[in-house]
């Protein structure tokens, strides 16, 4: 889930930037995923990481062997980088 959902959020972005939705983008409803997408990306990719820390934490006192990081932190790495790259788009309306 972790994986998909930063994947999920760029399609979304581009389809309603090429106008490929429908004109869903343009919905509450759409907005809303949007913006929960927006939020909930970063967070789930937070908790994977963390999980992954702590799991390897616990192995390590167990003997047991150690899991890779870099997935975890890539998925984040890319969410942020998508959530930024939304916050570079947004427009401030200003009312003259």
């Amino acid at each position: 889930m972790a994986i998909l959902l930063p994947q999920l959020l760029l399609a979304m972005l581009f389809g309603g930037y090429f106008d490929l939705l429908g004109g869903w983008n343009h919905s509450h409803s759409g907005m809303r995923t949007l913006v929960g997408l927006f939020v909930l990306t970063p967070v789930i990719a937070v908790l994977w990481l963390a999980a992954l820390v702590i799991s390897n934490w616990l192995r390590r006192r167990g003997g047991a062997r150690r899991q890779p990081l870099w997935p975890a932190a890539a998925v984040l790495v890319q969410a942020v980088l998508v959530d930024l790259l939304m916050l570079s788009q947004v427009h401030i309306w200003r009312p003259d």
